[in-house]
């Protein structure tokens, strides 16, 4: 199973680990009130490793892109398709 390069990080906080897709994705530190509040106080980073990434160019992207990229994906870049 790949590991993220954070993974090291997590273990050292005492994560609990979840197989996601394919990777050991952290899936709680233990305390979900405290998680949620440290959250809402400060700052998070959340680890997308385990995600793909598809790079798309070219005349046919318009038509080849949905074969790729299910409709209601969420997509992290602003894609104009002239």
């Amino acid at each position: 199973m790949p590991d993220s390069p954070l993974l090291p990080q997590h273990q050292a906080q005492g994560v609990r680990l979840i197989d996601e897709a394919g990777w050991q994705m952290p899936a709680d530190f233990g305390d979900p009130a405290a998680e949620h509040l440290a959250c809402r106080k400060s700052a998070i980073v959340m680890d997308l490793s385990h995600r793909g990434e598809i790079r798309f160019s070219g005349i046919t992207l318009g038509r080849d892109f949905h074969t790729y990229v299910p409709e209601g994906s969420q997509v992290d870049q602003t894609i104009e398709i002239a």
